[in-house]
């Protein structure tokens, strides 16, 4: 398996492993939580020493805009993700005495929320990093909601909310991205000054800024706090 790729299809594999074991097969999914998550920390810590190497395969082409599955190690990327993977790690080792409702689907949505955050933290295409950023919040959402009575249920409907919020303003932030530059690869370079480029600029902060639960639009977090397992 290409390395660009060992930290997010690894943990995504892993998860859907540990989605449909027998909840009788006890340790099976904590296991496989620890080890997917520790592969991931791996192959993080080579990506490291690959700064500004890429990978790129072509993926189709409508009316001129060609999309392509693209990750790059940016001396960003190369510095986040070993801590991406490593907080899953020490997630899941920190979950093992925890009593959760469904461990399976806990472990589950635990590794796939670390591969889905790999693939935002690599990803060198706007639409792939769309795609992304979307799993991140729909796991974020069933991994609250595995908390106990209504105040889970209530407090993963209002991150979903408001992270929705966030996605929205990115997905338009992108758009306009797109229309400026007439490409979604994050390599591009934008012209400064124009109401389109700056409009893409603020609704893509607005959207990270969501995600990363900053004030104004930090309520998410505290309200998940209260209702989701501990761990999260």
């Amino acid at each position: 398996m290409n390395l660009f790729w060992v930290p997010i299809v690894v943990p995504a594999v892993g998860g859907l492993i540990a989605f449909v074991l027998p909840r009788k097969v006890k340790g099976a999914s904590e296991a496989l939580g620890l080890l997917s998550t520790a592969w991931a920390f791996w192959a993080a810590l080579k990506l490291f020493g690959m700064k500004g190497a890429s990978w790129d395969a072509p993926w189709l082409s409508l009316d001129g805009l060609g999309l392509s599955l693209s990750l790059k190690v940016s001396p960003a990327a190369a510095f986040i993700l070993p801590f991406v993977c490593l907080f899953g790690f020490l997630v899941a080792l920190y979950s093992i005495k925890f009593r959760i409702e469904s461990r399976t689907r806990y472990y589950a949505f635990l590794q796939w929320t670390v591969a889905s955050s790999a693939g935002v933290v690599l990803a060198n295409n706007l639409l792939l990093l769309l795609i992304f950023w979307e799993t991140v919040t729909v796991m974020l959402f069933f991994l609250v909601n595995l908390g106990v009575g209504n105040a889970a249920a209530e407090a993963a409907r209002k991150a979903f909310v408001m992270l929705g919020f966030g996605d929205c303003t990115l997905l338009l932030g992108v758009l306009l991205f797109w229309l400026s530059s007439g490409t979604l690869s994050m390599d591009s370079r934008l012209t400064t000054g124009g109401v389109v480029t700056s409009s893409a600029f603020v609704l893509i902060m607005i959207g990270a800024l969501a995600k990363a639960g900053a004030m104004p639009v930090h309520s998410w977090i505290p309200t998940a706090a209260e209702g989701a397992p501990t761990p999260v």
